[in-house]
């Protein structure tokens, strides 16, 4: 699946998060509708599995947002690839850049592994 483009500025999300225990935590508001709880983790599970979180109305997968609060913007032809196939595991430690063809093929492993 290709991503789409995250135009948010690392400067930006050091401005509105923390990072602590493989989370984004707020620790400022991004609008004053906004009723994110400050100190709390940001965003909430979809039924994918994945964190999203929502910055000016917009959501965002948190996985990609914790890569460009850490390491910068990311090519447009890059995925995020949880290296313990863990979907709600966003320590960066645990997050890689890979090419679609990469990610596709651990999803092969993973199944392959499995079935063993």
């Amino acid at each position: 699946m290709k991503a789409n483009k995250i135009t948010l500025e690392q400067a930006l999300l050091h401005e509105l998060f923390d990072y602590s225990g493989g989370q984004l935590v707020w620790k400022q508001r991004p609008s004053k509708l906004s009723r994110a709880p400050l100190g709390e983790v940001a965003g909430g599970l979809h039924h994918s599995g994945y964190r999203n979180i929502k910055i000016y109305n917009v959501l965002y997968p948190a996985h990609r947002l914790v890569w460009i609060y850490h390491n910068g913007s990311i090519d447009d032809k890059l995925q995020i690839d949880h290296i313990d196939r863990r979907k709600d595991n966003n320590n960066i430690s645990n997050l890689r850049l890979v090419t679609a063809k990469e990610n596709s093929a651990n999803r092969v492993y993973k199944f392959n592994r499995e079935a063993a």
